[in-house]
C-alpha cells in the first residue's frame, strides 16, 4: 500500500537536484528433478573492517563463517557522494569467486548512512523553499547492483541478504536459528493466504470487521473481527505460535498503522511513543512499571484507537513478509521496525526500503512461496521473485517502463547524476536458512525438469508443468539450476522468451490474460544448451 510519504516520495521526481550530500555521515550439487533446492554450496561473507573491529560482531561474522565454510571479503571504503565506494570495489573478486551465497553483514550506522537530495519546491502561496529529502540508503542499492554484476547478464548472480540486529546477539539469534516448518500465519493483508496454510488468523487492512481464521484440518473461514484489531493481533503474536507474520498498510521506519482504509491500532517503536500523546505516554510507563512484564525486552508495542499500549514480547523464530509497507524494511538509525521485528524472532525479513505501491511486483512472492506448497523455500521464493522481475523488465521498451510501475524497481528513479537509485526491496537474514511451508493442500502445479546430455557436450532440458489447481500463475515457472557458464541456449520446444540463466531457469507458459488452465494440463518447453562450470 502507499505509504503516507507516497506523495513526498512523488514530489522527490519533479524537484531539481542541485547537489548531493551525505546524511549523517565448493561447487553446487545437480538440482532436485523439480528444479528446487541445492545441496553442496559456496557462500560469501561481506563486512566492512570496522564490523570486524567490533568485537561482538566480529563473533558474528566469525561464526557465519565456521557454518557455512564461508571466504570473507572486507573493504574500508565508505559511502562517497552518493556511491558506496567500498562495495563498489569487491566486484572483481566476487566476480572471480562467483559464489552461490552471499550474506552482507552490517551494522546499524553503515546501514542508515543516507544520501540526500538537496532540491527547491514551492509552498502553496508561491514561496521558493530548500529542502533536502532522503533517499533509501545507498547500502541497500550498491549491494542489490553488485549481485547482478558479477557476469554479463541481468540476473543476481547470487542468492543474498543483509544480516543485522539491534545488537549482535540479535545477529546471532538469526544465524543459530533452526530450519523452520511453516504451518501457522498472522496476517493483516485481506484474508492472509490462509488457504495455504495450515492453520492462522488474518485481519482485513482495507475492511474494518472483517477476520478469517483457519484451524488445521478445517476450511478458511470468516468470522466477525473486531473494530480495532490491536489487541488481537498482539495476543496472537505473543503465543510464540505463528511461523509467519504477513502484514499490509501504511508504514515508515517508526510505525505500522494496521488500518489502511479505516482507522485502527498501530504496531510502533518504543522511541516513537514518547513523542505521542501524553495519556499514551502515561499507559506506555504503567505498563513498564507493571509487574507481570516482567525483564522482557520489548522493541515493539501496539497502540489501538482508545491509546491503549500493548507490548510485543514474542521471540520465537519467524519469518515477516511485508509485502504491502513502505520503508518497514529500512533501517535509519538503532529504533526502528524492522530492528525490532529481528529483536523478536524474525530470522528472515522481506521489506521495502522505499515507496511500495499496490501494482508491487514483491505480490509475486506468496506464488513460489505458498501457491506451491513447499517447493521452494521462503528465500528461494524471494529471489526467484526477483528474477521474474528482471526478466519482465528486460522484455520492456522504455516506454512500457514509463507506464508501469514496479515498486520493487522503482521505474521512476531519482537521477544523481549518472547513476539512477532505484533498489527498494530487500531480504535480511541468511540466505541458506530455511523456511518451509507445510504442505497442507494440492500445490498449483507439479513441475519437473530433465536433464540429458547430447554427443556435442550440450544439454538437453526439458520443463514440464501439470495444473493441479483451475488458476491462472502470475509469474513463470521457476526452476533452480547448479550453477554453470550458460551460452549456445536453443529453444526447441515451448515459448520463445524463457531464459535459462547460470543457476535459474524461467518458462513462462502463460501470459496475462490468458484463461486459467484446467486441472491436468500439461506445459513442456524443451532447450539445448552448453554449461561450462563457474569455478574450478
Amino acid at each position: 500500500m502507499i505509504s503516507r510519504l507516497h506523495s513526498l516520495a512523488r514530489l522527490m521526481f519533479v524537484l531539481v537536484a542541485v547537489a548531493l550530500v551525505l546524511g549523517g555521515s565448493g561447487v553446487a550439487a545437480v538440482s532436485a528433478a523439480d528444479g528446487a533446492g541445492q545441496g553442496e554450496y559456496s557462500y560469501a561473507i561481506v563486512a566492512a573492517k570496522k564490523t570486524l573491529q567490533d568485537s561482538d560482531w566480529k563473533k558474528v561474522v566469525d561464526t557465519l563463517q565456521n557454518k557455512h565454510s564461508a571466504k570473507i571479503f572486507t573493504y574500508d571504503k565508505e559511502i562517497v557522494g552518493h556511491e558506496h565506494q567500498g562495495l563498489k570495489g569487491l566486484q572483481k573478486a566476487l566476480a572471480t569467486m562467483h559464489p552461490d551465497f552471499v550474506c552482507f553483514v552490517a551494522r546499524i550506522d553503515e546501514l542508515a548512512q543516507n544520501a540526500k537530495v538537496q532540491a527547491q519546491g514551492r509552498t502553496r502561496d508561491g514561496r521558493t523553499v530548500e529542502l533536502q529529502i532522503p533517499l533509501c540508503s545507498v547500502y541497500y542499492h550498491e549491494a542489490g547492483v553488485l549481485m547482478r554484476t558479477l557476469d554479463d547478464d541481468p540476473y543476481d548472480d547470487a542468492r543474498w541478504t543483509v544480516l543485522t540486529g539491534a545488537t549482535p546477539e540479535d545477529a546471532m539469534r538469526v544465524i543459530s536459528a533452526k530450519p523452520l516448518t511453516v504451518s501457522r500465519g498472522l496476517s493483516h493483508v485481506g484474508a492472509g493466504w490462509m488457504d495455504e496454510m495450515e492453520a492462522g488468523a488474518s485481519f482485513s487492512e482495507g475492511e474494518q470487521g472483517r477476520k478469517w481464521t483457519k484451524m488445521p484440518g478445517k476450511e478458511n473461514k470468516e468470522v466477525e473481527g473486531p473494530k480495532d484489531t490491536t489487541e488481537q493481533y498482539v495476543k496472537a503474536l505473543n503465543s510464540n505460535k505463528v511461523d509467519m507474520v504477513s502484514s499490509s498498510g501504511h508504514a515508515t521506519e517508526d510505525d505500522w498503522q494496521m488500518g489502511y482504509s479505516y482507522k485502527n491500532g498501530q504496531i510502533v517503536i518504543a522511541s516513537l511513543i514518547k513523542r505521542m500523546p501524553e495519556p499514551v505516554q502515561k499507559k506506555y510507563q504503567e505498563l513498564l512499571a507493571d509487574p507481570r512484564y516482567g525483564d522482557v525486552v520489548s522493541k515493539l508495542f501496539g497502540v489501538d484507537t482508545s491509546g491503549n499500549v500493548h507490548a510485543i514480547t514474542t521471540n520465537n523464530p519467524k519469518i515477516y513478509y511485508a509485502v504491502g509497507n513502505c520503508l518497514i524494511g529500512h533501517v535509519n538509525g538503532e529504533d526502528c521496525m524492522l530492528l525490532g521485528w529481528i529483536h523478536h524472532g524474525a530470522v528472515q525479513f522481506f521489506g521495502h526500503v522505499g515507496v511500495q505501491t499496490n501494482s508491487c511486483y514483491a505480490w509475486g512472492i506468496v506464488e513460489y512461496f505458498l501457491s506451491l506448497q513447499g517447493r521452494f523455500t521462503f528465500a528461494e521464493a524471494v529471489w526467484l521473485n526477483q528474477q521474474a522481475l528482471y526478466w519482465e523488465v528486460s522484455r520492456m521498451n522504455d516506454q512500457e517502463k514509463q507506464q508501469k510501475y514496479i515498486c520493487c524497481r522503482n521505474f521512476r528513479p531519482l537521477q544523481i547524476g549518472p547513476r539512477l537509485l532505484w533498489e527498494t526491496v530487500v531480504l535480511y537474514g541468511d540466505p541458506v536458512w530455511e523456511a518451509r511451508l507445510k504442505p497442507t493442500r494440492e500445490p498449483l502445479y507439479d513441475q519437473k525438469m530433465d536433464i540429458k546430455k547430447l554427443p556435442n557436450g550440450s544439454e538437453e532440458i526439458t520443463f514440464t508443468v501439470t495444473m493441479r489447481r483451475e488458476a491462472s500463475p502470475s509469474r513463470p515457472a521457476a526452476f533452480l539450476l547448479a550453477p554453470a557458464k550458460i551460452s549456445d541456449l536453443k529453444v526447441k520446444e515451448g515459448p520463445e522468451n524463457l531464459v535459462v540463466a547460470d543457476n535459474f531457469a524461467l518458462v513462462p507458459f502463460w501470459k496475462s490474460g490468458d484463461p486459467a488452465p484446467p486441472v491436468g494440463k500439461e506445459f513442456k518447453a524443451v532447450v539445448t544448451v552448453k554449461r561450462a562450470p563457474l569455478r574450478k
